[in-house]
């Protein structure tokens, strides 16, 4: 829809508007939260009826082929592994920590667009605290997932022509760190040998799915480790990176990896030792009830261990 008032009006295709989702899934509103729900879900007409819209805030196009493009967020919230984020939050924890002037949090951001991983940069007046001291304090008031990936000092916030804070210099003269996962968030447990009886014949095809499950999950996750026990989920992957999961090593394997078992084993240990307990020389597991078998022509990198019918999607306007 479009973003000037009155609001309902629909964007054209190629305009940039805002997202609204609409369809009998459509949820009821906040529980508890009335002028939130009021805000959120309107009803507007559209091609000359009445319809019930969520907006979600982010900002997008159709293109002439029917695809929706992403452009950003209305307001500065950005979602990285997983979590919604608000850096104006970050912002005003930082801005109390005795020392710290002025602050700001950016996200660095992939060839795609999507944001993965933020960066504090405050000035550092008299007494303020070391990079670390404040990573140590933000860690202390924050959840883990929302502590900024790096937190950096800075002499100067360069300021662009219209006198604004410059971003895109901030972040070009201070790039992401290699992936890599933060020690605060999700602590590495110390290393453990187990031997289990009959381990030996299987042995290499287990350490194959470990590490396999392993590789692809550091690299969906944009982490350089991951905890082989601890679930995606709570490392900050989605129902995407689920998809995105099972169809990799679904290729990897040569067998279909439905997305449900993903939710049920979401380590890469419990995966693993499913795949293990599958017969080594099969080459697929039944499909999921009500679902096609995956063609082997299929080798979308979004398409899941499974394939069938196209699915109905709640409607979308923008």
């Amino acid at each position: 829809m479009r973003r000037d008032e009155p609001f309902g009006r629909v964007c054209a295709p190629g305009e940039v508007g805002e997202l609204c989702v609409a369809g009998d899934g459509l949820a009821v509103g906040y529980l508890g939260d009335p002028e939130l729900t009021a805000r959120k879900f309107v009803t507007v007409p559209v091609d000359g009826q009445p319809r019930r819209l969520y907006r979600t805030g982010d900002l997008g196009s159709l293109g002439p082929d029917g695809v929706f493009h992403f452009h950003g967020r209305l307001d500065r919230q950005v979602k990285v592994r997983g979590h919604r984020l608000e850096p104006a939050g970050i912002e005003r924890v930082a801005d109390a920590v005795p020392g710290v002037g002025r602050c700001l949090v950016a996200a660095h951001r992939d060839g795609n667009g999507n944001a993965t991983g933020l960066v504090l940069f405050y000035l550092a007046g008299p007494g303020a605290p070391t990079e670390p001291e404040l990573t140590a304090a933000l860690r202390e008031a924050l959840p883990g997932y929302s502590v900024p990936d790096q937190v950096v000092a800075v002499g100067r916030m360069p300021l662009s022509a219209n006198g604004k804070v410059d971003v895109a210099a901030l972040l070009a003269a201070h790039p992401a760190p290699r992936a890599g996962r933060r020690a605060s968030v999700h602590p590495a447990p110390a290393r453990r040998t187990v031997r289990r009886a009959g381990a030996g014949r299987a042995g290499g095809f287990r350490g194959r799915h470990r590490g396999a499950g392993g590789r692809r999950g550091r690299a969906l996750l944009g982490l350089a480790e991951v905890d082989r026990s601890e679930s995606v989920f709570a490392l900050g992957g989605t129902s995407l990176t689920a998809v995105r999961l099972s169809a990799r090593l679904g290729a990897r394997f040569g067998r279909g990896i439905p997305v449900s078992q993903l939710n049920r084993t979401p380590t890469v240990a419990g995966l693993a030792a499913w795949l293990d307990g599958l017969d080594p020389a099969a080459t697929a597991v039944p499909a999921e009830p009500g679902v096609g078998p995956r063609s082997a022509a299929c080798r979308s990198p979004l398409c899941s261990s499974t394939c069938g019918p196209a699915p109905t999607w709640p409607t979308t306007v923008c």
